[in-house]
């Protein structure tokens, strides 16, 4: 996820959640604990933020997040033995300075050998790891955009400018209600034909009853189960977290008692037609078709990041 201040400031990459190697079972441990005695509210809307606000606290304190990087662009080869290395060799060096014997220095020197050798090891591997993965079919863009990201080259294209009217504009602001009136425009009706129009509308207010069971002889009408839910869970391969920074990995090592307070939550929305209002927001990212020119707004298709908690239900 990308925010962006203005033009002339460099591109901020916000907190995310680490992933590689967290505690899953403290936190499926911690979570048991703390939804033992879970009370749902009368508003599907609160029960749902009640839900979420758990999961992320309990979250920060056994995952954590990464800070905010300004400055500094992420590289796939980074991990923990290279922040290890480099903060003996910080420590090392300080030593050093403070007190600047023989044997400090050895020490100093010691550390700034190791430090080199763990990330230029740490950058073959990652090199290495990517090569075995490249195909006749992958993409050469791809393969760039790898090498630049090993560098530590920004690969992230901003959006300098969009066109509407036959007027230009930089703004960041107007550049999001340009983006957000095409996407708007483009899944409305006006595209249609007033036939198709007239025949959607008469569809939509028809009332369906359904019968109570379908030719397999299993229920349509009767409540979602456990098994249903357990299936969708472990089927869900999506890995990035909407609006509500829930990311599937959590619900994953979720504890039977969180995952029974979930389906009672689902069976909530499908017998009585309650939907969150906060799964019908989104994280709308443009992203440039091949070719195109950057100033056409229609150049751009919007890759939306809804709940994953959501799409469980839709999956469902």
């Amino acid at each position: 996820v990308v925010s962006r201040q203005d033009a002339n400031t460099q591109t901020t990459y916000l907190p995310r959640w680490k992933l590689k190697n967290p505690d899953w079972p403290l936190f499926t441990t911690i979570i048991e604990t703390e939804f033992k005695n879970f009370a749902r509210e009368e508003n599907i809307d609160e029960t749902v933020q009640k839900f979420c606000k758990i999961l992320k606290e309990t979250a920060l304190q056994i995952i954590g997040k990464t800070e905010l990087i300004g400055n500094r662009n992420p590289v796939p080869w980074w991990n923990k033995e290279c922040k290890e290395a480099i903060k003996l060799s910080k420590h090392a060096y300080n030593q050093y300075k403070r007190n600047p014997t023989l044997e400090n220095k050895l020490e100093f020197k010691r550390h700034r050998a190791k430090t080199r050798y763990v990330l230029k090891k740490s950058k073959t591997e990652s090199w290495r790891h990517f090569v075995s993965t490249i195909k006749s079919e992958t993409p050469l863009n791809q393969v760039w955009n790898k090498i630049r990201q090993i560098k530590g080259v920004n690969t992230y294209k901003e959006i300098a400018g969009l066109r509407k009217s036959d007027k230009l504009t930089s703004d960041n602001r107007e550049i999001c209600e340009i983006l957000s009136d095409t996407y708007k425009e483009n899944s409305s009706n006006i595209h249609f034909s007033e036939i198709f129009i007239k025949h959607k509308l008469r569809e939509e207010a028809k009332i369906r009853v359904y019968p109570s069971t379908n030719n397999t002889g299993q229920s349509l009408n009767f409540p979602l189960t456990f098994q249903e839910l357990r299936e969708a869970v472990e089927n869900t391969k999506c890995s990035a977290a909407g609006p509500d920074d829930i990311p599937p990995e959590f619900i994953k090592h979720l504890p039977s008692n969180a995952l029974g307070i979930l389906l009672d939550i689902y069976n909530d929305i499908w017998e009585n037609t309650k939907f969150p209002i906060s799964w019908s927001e989104a994280i709308i990212i443009p992203i440039l078709k091949d070719g195109q020119p950057k100033t056409n707004p229609l150049s751009y298709r919007a890759i939306s990041l809804t709940s994953s908690i959501c799409k469980i239900l839709e999956k469902i």
